[in-house]
């Protein structure tokens, strides 16, 4: 009898300890759940307080965590759409204007200049939208197979426009490709406009694909990216070079819509030095799971 005292013993401890940790551990699920849910959609708010015991206070300040950012990063949206509805009010009876004015002579050089500033800051809303929207929750990816050498050739010959003095190299084989066309479409519109702010006289644009991982790359003959910089890039609002940019136009915009585009499509964009001596940018993104 005396012999079976210990495992008694530790057999109850072991029971007491499973009963003091179960809550504890249901608490961290739900909670784990509940962040992952939230990650997920900002809209969807946490409330684990009510559902919790061991760690409620915890579970609390979690709610009101996910309650405050969520109201920040709606806050942002709303504020993104107002400047913008904003702006461009202004900017349609300047247009107005612009256009009773060039009728009278005589001021045609100052007409020019302010519309070239109209059309600047337009080009700016519309960059600041189209990167306000790729971080809404609702944008879904339209998975397409799209015939990937007739869309690539297309893209191009459309935002080469204006760019006579570059020799333009385009390859992609005769296949198909799943991704969203319309904002696959906006990602390589800025690399091919990023490229020909900054090339000297070439930008090669390809496609590959192998192993279920895709691969967009546009490289230039510019100046390239610093080692330092390869990263920073796809931040907003970066600009490395402030002289260049201010030289070359730009808002520091273009890759961080590029950089979001790769990522809705469960993938990358990365910045490399080119064969050609300039930048290289590549997005990476594989095939969907399943048949689309």
């Amino acid at each position: 009898m005396i012999a079976l005292i210990p495992p008694f013993f530790y057999a109850s401890v072991l029971v007491l300890v499973s009963l003091w940790l179960r809550p504890l551990l249901k608490d961290v699920d739900l909670l784990s759940a509940a962040a992952r849910d939230f990650a997920a959609d900002v809209r969807r708010p946490m409330q684990t307080a009510t559902r919790t015991t061991a760690l409620r206070e915890l579970a609390a300040t979690f709610d009101d965590m996910s309650s405050r950012i969520r109201g920040l990063m709606q806050g942002q949206r709303e504020l993104t759409s107002a400047i913008s509805h904003e702006i461009r009010t202004p900017l349609s009876r300047i247009r107005f204007a612009l256009a009773v004015m060039s009728g009278r002579g005589g001021v045609a050089s100052e007409i020019d200049a302010i519309e070239q500033d109209v059309k600047q800051i337009d080009q700016l809303v519309g960059t600041m939208l189209d990167y306000a929207r790729l971080d809404h929750p609702d944008i879904k990816i339209n998975w397409q197979r799209v015939p990937v050498d007739a869309w690539l050739d297309q893209i191009v010959q459309k935002t080469r426009t204006g760019h006579a003095d570059l020799e333009f190299s385009v390859y992609a084989p005769a296949a198909h490709v799943q991704m969203d066309p319309y904002l696959m479409e906006l990602a390589l519109t800025n690399l091919i406009v990023n490229a020909c702010r900054y090339a000297r006289s070439r930008v090669a644009v390809r496609f590959t694909s192998a192993d279920g991982s895709n691969r967009l790359i546009v490289d230039d003959d510019g100046p390239g990216i610093p080692d330092a910089g390869l990263d920073a890039v796809f931040k907003p609002f970066t600009r490395l070079d402030d002289s260049r940019s201010t030289k070359t136009g730009g808002y520091g915009l273009g890759l961080a819509i590029v950089a979001r585009i790769a990522k809705r499509h469960g993938g990358r964009a990365n910045a490399e030095r080119s064969a050609e001596g300039g930048a290289r940018i590549v997005i990476a993104w594989p095939d969907p799971p399943s048949p689309m």
